[in-house]
């Protein structure tokens, strides 16, 4: 994967724990990963990479957001030599009922923390903008974006505006049982419902 990635202009590490247990509880890896291994490659490959590489940390109330883990992904961040440090926080619902950000007071430390050890930090706390293709289906469209990517009723409001299209779309998608809608944070968003496993 290191040799693959060599060829590439621009690469973002994921780095969201250096302890195992708020790894195992934050990214929730399969059980044949290991996060020695996964660390001391991407120490080899920051060493190797040519390009410009980028990291993105979610930080997420109660699991990575103490001081103390904190300052182990700055440590941890700064042996890689990022052009750019990236600290997230979940804007849209989590996979996981009961998953918040990280407070305002947290995502400060943070920063703070990361300041001090890295050359370019910058925060990601805002909602994400509207940028999703439309292929003249916007049915399917919709139920492509939102089956990775659940989008607020901003968004869908937006997406369906630029296509010319009406709300009664959003309903009827529901009705069929296609779409969800669900509360997140006070906001609504809209998550394509995916059929069960027998």
């Amino acid at each position: 994967m290191r040799a693959d990635l060599q060829k590439a202009d621009l690469v973002s590490l994921k780095v969201d724990a250096v302890s195992r247990s708020a790894w195992l509880k934050v990214d929730r890896p399969n059980k044949a990963l290991d996060l020695e291994t996964i660390r001391e490659g991407m120490r080899q490959f920051s060493a190797e990479f040519g390009g410009e590489m980028i990291t993105e940390t979610m930080l997420l109330q109660g699991l990575n957001d103490s001081p103390r883990e904190v300052q182990g992904i700055a440590e941890f961040l700064a042996s890689l030599k990022p052009h750019k440090s990236y600290i997230a926080i979940p804007t849209r619902p989590t996979t996981v009922k009961g998953i918040l950000p990280a407070s305002g007071q947290a995502l400060n430390m943070c920063y703070q923390v990361f300041r001090k050890r890295l050359p370019r930090v910058e925060l990601l706390i805002g909602e994400g903008g509207n940028e999703f293709g439309y292929s003249g289906n916007i049915e399917n469209d919709l139920l492509d974006i939102t089956s990775v990517h659940p989008m607020s009723e901003k968004n869908v409001r937006e997406y369906l505006n630029k296509a010319g299209a009406e709300w009664r779309i959003i309903t009827e998608l529901i009705e069929k049982g296609f779409l969800t809608e669900l509360k997140y944070r006070g906001k609504k968003f809209y998550l394509r419902r995916l059929p069960r496993k027998p």
